[in-house]
């Protein structure tokens, strides 16, 4: 009988491995990567969407995650410092997204009024060499959709690299993304340019890359990227941005508390939309990423019709 089970093993051939397993920090970062691994195996988020992933504390089902992930995706130590260290001591391999060479980035605005600080041209790229230093870079870059597609084509490669078996279903997926993402683009570039001359304030500094991207103009943000805690001269300066009629709307974040927003934009009247850089209200999964970005582009179209129509009435 063992030479009969031993024989049918041989014919069977060996067993197919199992495929890896892939944590990603925060949800649209598992959405791309859910985009690539789709057929073959489904990523593990790590950092829930409506937690902030600045001051990650991790938990000890999130710290077992880690250690019997096979690949961790995450952007980077620039957004989330603690996972940084966690990942030092826990994870063996690694794909950071602000490290993908080619990858567009910004630094971090620490002004509460902007100007054209970060939008002036001063654009780095995450090829400059191994050791380009990513002190006070903005880390939000994943609203960029052209960073995106860079970072598809990364993953699929990583992936290729470690699950040889599966790395046509992966690249050919990855084909699939950039392909969708591109018309994603095309559609929000159209939608938001009607949106490209008005003030907008936001409670956090997450969204430079997506102005960038968009030719949007954010005046200024409550809390820097990093979102530290405003002191009282910036608070006050963004209270007389938006009383002197440059701004039309401004943003609060459902990962934040909107109480000192409201209290910058009260005596104006600005209209006060959400813009969600995480998906916190979205389903997790591979369609969360274009989901999002066209959330983003649809609250910020009707938050500044809002704006411009209030301010036409003299409301």
């Amino acid at each position: 009988m063992q030479r009969i089970l031993a024989l049918l093993l041989c014919v069977a051939g060996p067993l197919a491995a199992d495929p890896p397993r892939i944590v990603a920090d925060i949800a649209p970062v598992h959405s791309l990567v859910a985009m690539v691994t789709e057929g073959v195996t489904e990523p593990e988020l790590l950092i829930p969407a409506n937690a902030s992933a600045h001051d990650l504390a991790l938990k000890p089902s999130q710290a077992r995650a880690l250690t019997r992930a096979d690949l961790v995706v995450w952007v980077g130590p620039e957004l989330s410092p603690g996972l940084g260290r966690a990942l030092d001591a826990t994870a063996e391999r690694t794909l950071a997204l602000l490290r993908v060479p080619g990858t567009q980035l910004y630094p971090a605005r620490d002004a509460a009024l902007f100007g054209d600080m970060g939008l002036s041209g001063h654009v780095e790229d995450a090829h400059a060499g191994h050791d380009h230093s990513h002190d006070g870079i903005d880390p939000h870059a994943w609203l960029d959709p052209v960073n995106a597609v860079m970072w598809l084509t990364a993953l699929a490669e990583t992936l290729a690299e470690l699950d040889p078996e599966h790395a046509a279903a992966y690249r050919d997926n990855a084909v699939r993304a950039v392909a969708r993402l591109s018309v994603m683009t095309a559609r929000m570039d159209d939608q938001l340019e009607p949106a490209r001359h008005s003030g907008l304030i936001a409670f956090h500094d997450a969204f430079q890359y997506f102005e960038a991207r968009f030719g949007l103009s954010m005046v200024g943000a409550i809390t820097p990227s990093d979102g530290s805690d405003p002191g009282p001269a910036r608070l006050s300066a963004l209270r007389d941005a938006a009383r002197d009629g440059a701004v039309v709307c401004a943003f609060a974040e459902p990962q934040f508390n909107a109480g000192l927003l409201e209290a910058v934009t009260q005596e104006a009247g600005l209209p006060v939309a959400t813009l969600d850089p995480m998906g916190a209200n979205l389903t997790v999964g591979s369609d969360l990423y274009e989901a999002l970005l066209m959330q983003m582009s649809g609250a910020v179209t009707d938050c500044i019709s809002m704006g411009v129509s209030q301010a036409g009435s003299g409301e």
